[in-house]
């Protein structure tokens, strides 16, 4: 039988019979209630009129909803303490109402408190796609194995796997793997007067340019690379790693270029003193080239070996440890690989330079 509740009115009206000489057990049997609830009504509201006795009962019911209040707001602060330990975020909001209902709290209440959706609250994850599970390794084989790449480049190799995914899956994977995006560098603008826009190569064996690369050991030894691009599909033909180096050591490389991929129309370089030397300019003559020099001050006009260095130091020289000359052409001889064969370039349509040069190929034989 449910527990019946008196109204002030009623309480007082029942003190007021006892006092007025009723029988004690026949009231109480009369209104249903026991000795020890009549004692405490008398202790309490003894001597009250009906308006004074509201007035004791409103503020029980101010204090109990005021020590609820403060009991949850206790619960809440725990629970948080719980589960602050990592960044903030929606999982940890969940995280804090199951803290919260585990402490008795019911879901309603909860969800209302940490300000959760009860329908996000029960939400049971699918199991994940297992082309999901696959990407996921192959980031973390790809990461491992070039830090710097973005989600683009990325992308790409992921695809060339034959896994049909879109940028937007591969940025979500990589966020919850934890892999660190690279850095976006701010984009550099065109020059108002037009002065970046040199000619390009546009046919085979055009245009190559060449350019040095500064480094040292561990140990402190000077390190001095020469490179060689080949302009029209972008390959890095050579990185030649001496400790010191000069036009001589110029003429010898680009020689063993030119036996293997043929002579090109015109080299690019800037005014180095090794590139406008007396002995590398006779020597581009008699090969009958016509070497090209940017203006001082403007490498912006050899933006493609410039853009290539920037890459070579910011995947390579930045990532690795070099105790000697050799190993450091090693690793040199490496990258070269890496850069022709696997790594898809934007401005190829994310094709490979060597995948560039036999399109070249084939086009020409066409």
């Amino acid at each position: 039988m449910a527990r019946k509740r008196f109204t002030p009115e009623q309480i007082v009206s029942i003190l007021r019979e006892a006092e007025r000489g009723a029988e004690r057990k026949a009231l109480f049997r009369k209104h249903g209630i026991s000795e020890q609830t009549f004692y405490r009504w008398k202790r309490m509201y003894g001597g009250l009129g009906v308006s004074e006795v509201k007035r004791i009962e409103q503020l029980e019911e101010e204090n109990r909803k005021l020590k609820e209040l403060v009991g949850e707001q206790a619960m809440m602060i725990q629970a948080q303490k719980e589960v602050m330990k990592k960044k903030a975020g929606p999982e940890d909001d969940l995280e804090v109402v199951a803290v919260l209902m585990g402490k008795g709290m019911g879901e309603r209440r909860a969800c209302r408190h940490v300000g959760v959706c009860r329908g996000t609250n029960r939400y049971v994850k699918r199991p994940e796609d297992l082309v999901n599970v696959l990407v996921r390794e192959e980031l973390k084989r790809f990461s491992g194995r070039h830090r710097r790449y973005g989600t683009p480049r990325m992308t790409e190799l992921i695809r060339r796997q034959g896994y049909r995914v879109n940028h937007k899956r591969i940025e979500r994977l990589f966020k919850l793997e934890g892999l660190p995006l690279p850095r976006k560098r701010p984009r550099k603008h065109k020059r108002a007067d037009g002065s970046d826009h040199y000619a390009q190569a546009r046919r085979r064996n055009e245009v190559w340019s060449y350019d040095f690369i500064h480094d040292r050991t561990e140990y402190g030894e000077k390190l001095k690379m020469l490179t060689v691009l080949y302009e029209h599909t972008r390959e890095c033909l050579e990185i030649r790693v001496e400790k010191r180096m000069d036009s001589r050591h110029v003429i010898e490389k680009l020689d063993e270029l030119m036996t293997e991929r043929g002579t090109p129309m015109y080299t690019r370089s800037d005014n180095g003193a090794e590139f406008v030397a007396k002995r590398l300019t006779a020597w581009l003559e008699e090969k009958g080239l016509t070497p090209v020099f940017i203006e001082p001050g403007s490498p912006w006009e050899n933006g493609l070996v410039e853009s290539f260095q920037e890459k070579l130091g910011d995947e390579c020289l930045n990532e690795e440890l070099f105790w000697s000359r050799g190993e450091a052409q090693v690793v040199m001889d490496w990258y070269r690989d890496v850069y022709n064969r696997e790594r898809p370039h934007r401005s190829l349509g994310y094709r490979t330079p060597t995948e560039a040069a036999m399109d070249a190929e084939n086009g020409a034989q066409n």
